[in-house]
């Protein structure tokens, strides 16, 4: 069986390549509190966990320095996954173009993909927090937006195999078949962005359904090719101890970073029985006509052997009580 043949089947013998039409990923983050080689342990046995779960795929989320449950290289840790793995695609999402290269992001990108093809995907942004390009001795733009839109221009000329990468192997085969890119949007800006640069849409869960809708009727009407994917955190049963105060913490510690720190505004963390989770995730998928889901059962402070639980439980009993428009189910 080639690369391409062993990736392309699931549990159920479907195709589901990274965001494909109903694709469900789950989004995995780091144990708080542990070593370096503890992290990178748990994140594989997590990753072999929703495999044998029956999740299509694996993303994980960047942030840098010692910003709890997240890591500064989600791109390599996907490609950790992906060689521990044979059947779940992965791919950072998001991966801070704004604190790097974009070429050098181009490059990151293709030859991941040339790596495991059709197991490799990846959702871009521009990057946010001071505290990450301080961790890597960036100027934090005055319009993070501006110089993102021009990096992304400088990045798919580099996957298209032009200028200097015209005799690139790993642009050469990526021009031949892209894997499929993905940019975070909050804003309108940010959808007309992704519009114009052919890529998909990645909404986080700090926004609500009603602020996402017209985004996506905005995109849809530019012409967006898609896909969209919804980030929905859930939590099956009653979260443990005092992680949801945690969480908090950790947002307001986040939203401070960007200047914000209301925490009235702070979303609701989902959680309950599993059907309450099915009918939340699936309300997302209809209001906002979302191709994918990822999922993330991510607080900080629960033991990682928690975290697997709620892996099996996801599987068994979320995972196929979701339901995407025929189209989705169809492909």
């Amino acid at each position: 069986m080639s690369p391409k043949d062993k990736s392309a089947m699931d549990g159920e013998g479907v195709v589901r390549a990274p965001f494909s039409p109903g694709s469900i990923s789950i989004g995995l983050h780091t144990v708080v509190g542990s070593d370096a080689r503890v992290q990178a342990a748990a994140i594989l046995e997590r990753a072999q966990a929703a495999e044998a779960a029956g999740f299509h795929g694996v993303t994980l989320s960047e942030h840098h320095g010692s910003f709890p449950t997240y890591m500064g290289q989600p791109l390599l840790a996907a490609n950790w996954i992906l060689g521990a793995t044979s059947r779940v695609w992965a791919g950072p999402c998001p991966y801070l173009v704004g604190v790097r290269n974009p070429v050098l992001v181009a490059e990151e990108l293709a030859w991941s993909a040339a790596a495991f093809p059709g197991r490799f995907g990846a959702a871009l942004a521009p990057g946010y927090a001071p505290s990450d390009f301080d961790y890597v001795n960036v100027d934090l733009p005055a319009k993070p937006g501006a110089r993102f839109d021009d990096a992304l221009g400088i990045m798919r000329a580099t996957l298209a195999a032009q200028g200097e990468a015209a005799s690139d192997p790993a642009m050469m085969t990526w021009a031949q078949q892209p894997a499929p890119l993905l940019s975070v949007a909050k804003s309108k800006v940010a959808v007309r962005r992704a519009a114009r640069h052919g890529l998909g849409l990645f909404f986080s869960s700090m926004e609500s359904r009603e602020h996402i809708r017209p985004l996506v009727e905005l995109y849809r009407e530019l012409g967006g090719p898609g896909p969209i994917l919804k980030n929905c955190p859930l939590w099956i049963g009653t979260p443990p101890r005092n992680t949801l105060a945690d969480r908090d913490r950790v947002i307001l510690a986040q939203w401070t970073d960007q200047g914000l720190s209301d925490p009235a505004k702070f979303p609701g963390y989902p959680h309950g029985s599993a059907q309450a989770m099915v009918e939340s995730i699936n309300l997302d998928i209809e209001v906002l006509g979302a191709d994918c889901v990822d999922l993330r059962p991510n607080l900080p402070g629960v033991e990682h052997e928690e975290i697997l639980e709620q892996i099996e439980l996801i599987g068994s009993e979320v995972l196929p009580k979701l339901t995407f428009p025929v189209t989705a189910a169809a492909s």
